[in-house]
């Protein structure tokens, strides 16, 4: 004699077909009574249906990412042709898009190419640096001509340069106007350059 799962998976096996369009059947009829009981539901308990999406969220990031990599290597030139035919089928609404990415994420960009750039020229260190937050640390003053820098428009200073042993890290990192920056090139910190 079977138990009752084994004999359950057995009914569902030779009756899926039937159990599914019983299913349908079902929402179809009762789609607006669903609706409102979802709607309630989210209006009576917002924030604790909110909290539960994000921790589910969370706890499946991980897993997500992986599956969506795993799916890239296992098929990347696919996954290559499809971004292109993406790309070529809307030119100009790719590139609208790409424009605003990188407007959007305009500092993060910045902090990516500096670290680039340190580990080209063999930095001691190199860090990730909220260049932001070292702005707002100097108090938005450029080191070197200590007048104010635009906060739009201003270069990190390696005050020991890169090539000569310094690192890219917070410590060594100080607001500079572009021009000044410009003008000091590799050299220490010695005289006051001006605008």
């Amino acid at each position: 004699m079977k138990d009752a799962k084994t004999q359950g998976r057995e009914w569902y096996v030779a009756n899926r077909e039937r159990k599914l369009a019983y299913q349908r059947a079902y929402r179809a009829r009762n789609l607006a009574a669903r609706i409102e009981y979802d709607r309630g539901r989210w209006r009576d308990d917002r924030e604790a249906m909110r909290k539960r999406d994000r921790e589910r969220h969370a706890r499946t990031k991980e897993r997500r990412n992986a599956l969506r990599r795993a799916a890239r290597v296992a098929d990347l030139d696919g996954w290559r042709a499809k971004k292109r035919a993406a790309y070529w089928s809307d030119v100009d609404a790719s590139r609208e898009a790409s424009r605003r990415s990188r407007k959007r994420n305009h500092q993060k960009i910045i902090g990516r190419n500096a670290i680039r750039r340190a580990r080209e020229k063999g930095a001691s260190v190199v860090e990730r640096v909220d260049r932001l937050a070292i702005f707002e640390r100097d108090g938005g003053v450029c080191h070197i001509c200590r007048l104010p820098a635009d906060p739009a428009k201003f270069h990190l200073d390696h005050r020991l340069p890169l090539v000569r042993g310094g690192a890219h890290a917070a410590f060594n990192l100080f607001v500079a106007h572009p021009r000044c920056n410009i003008v000091k090139k590799d050299r220490l910190p010695r005289v006051e350059v001006g605008h």
